[in-house]
């Protein structure tokens, strides 16, 4: 069974596979094809710093990233509101039901577009 952190260092050895993919040391090492493609997957690809925001947000799927750093989520400030010193942890468990509303709403019209979608082609 895949623990947490196992998970959160599948996501980070596989962003450092696609750097090495996409910035070879020598070009003739990955064809231009594999280069380009890793490159557009990266852009979108979540980083060290997204990856701790998930660990911090779902703690049962993704564990902190190993990043040799202590994290500390009481003093840590996001941008968001750092005029007021809430933490992460704090903007997360504030917004947790809207988060989860907004994640019910989206699974909703996928859903409903899905079902659409079956309806047309049977018909």
């Amino acid at each position: 069974m895949t623990t947490a952190n196992e998970r959160t260092q599948a996501v980070l050895d596989t962003r450092e596979f696609l750097i090495a993919l996409a910035h070879p040391r020598s070009e003739s090492d990955v064809p231009k094809e594999i280069r380009g493609r890793a490159e557009i997957l990266l852009r979108h690809y979540p980083s060290t710093g997204d990856m701790q925001i998930v660990g911090l947000a779902c703690p049962i799927w993704y564990g902190m990233p190993n990043t040799g750093i202590k994290f500390d989520t009481k003093n840590m400030v996001y941008a968001i509101d750092e005029r007021r010193g809430n933490t992460v942890f704090d903007w997360l468990v504030n917004n947790a039901s809207w988060i989860l509303y907004a994640i019910a709403a989206v699974t909703a019209l996928a859903g409903a577009a899905l079902v659409f979608i079956l309806l047309k082609n049977i018909h």
